[in-house]
């Protein structure tokens, strides 16, 4: 807090580490706290955005990862630069078009590269759930959702009308990181694919996607197949 007072912050960010149900929450995090950034020690904090940065800026570092991505419980949120820039939940990309959002219009954003925040996992979650295929095609038919979300954030602003690859970026790397959790256990590594999974997603797609569905589910489909042949290629390790 005195941080985000000092430097007039309108986001702060930090690192945070995951407890399991039942595990200890930890007495005390300086032993995560010896962190490491190009190289050399941090300075803390370690100021991302200043308010004089273009939005191209911003937008670089935010690819880069900088920002982190999504877990809006790791950062803390000055209610007035919520609330000016209009800045809430959206249904469907949730946290991580919120998070996205603060990155784009902040005008100040620090980043504390230090552990100050403990999450703990619950087994109840939902993104902890079990793998079924109701969980697979509520998946395929809230993708197109999820980038909707994201295409809307952005569409009023003049530098993504002019800079469309910028936005392809955004939602192409938001997508992915949702998938890397979602899906991508349904398409097993050296297994033939499995009959039930191609089928729920046939069906999904066409009830989500109509007269484009089979075309979806085949793009669907192949991108998974394809980014699970590429990890098997690919030697451990890099």
């Amino acid at each position: 807090m005195n941080y985000a007072e000092k430097a007039d912050a309108d986001v702060v960010s930090a690192n945070g580490t995951f407890v399991s149900e039942g595990e200890q929450m930890p007495k005390d995090l300086s032993t995560l706290n010896k962190v490491i950034y190009d190289g050399a020690p941090v300075k803390i904090p370690t100021r991302l955005t200043k308010p004089d940065d273009s939005i191209q800026t911003k937008m670089e570092r935010y690819i880069r990862g900088a920002y982190g991505f999504g877990h809006c419980w790791s950062k803390l949120y000055r209610r007035e630069f919520l609330d000016d820039n209009g800045i809430r939940f959206r249904v469907n990309a949730e946290d991580r078009c919120f998070t996205f959002e603060c990155a784009l219009h902040a005008r100040t954003y620090l980043r504390l590269p230090i552990f100050i925040n403990v999450y703990r996992q619950i087994t109840e979650s939902l993104s902890r759930q079990p793998s079924t295929m109701k969980h697979l095609e509520d998946g395929v038919k809230g993708m197109s959702k999820f980038a909707a979300d994201f295409d809307e954030s952005m569409r009023l602003i003049k530098f993504f009308e002019e800079n469309p690859a910028y936005k392809f970026q955004i939602i192409n790397l938001q997508l992915m990181a949702v998938d890397n959790h979602e899906h991508m256990r349904y398409y097993p590594s050296g297994e033939r694919l499995d009959n039930e999974v191609i089928a729920t997603v046939d069906r999904a797609a066409q009830e989500a996607y109509g007269d484009n569905g089979a075309f979806i589910a085949w793009l669907f489909n192949q991108y998974h197949v394809l980014r699970r042949r590429v990890e098997e290629l690919t030697p451990r390790g890099r």
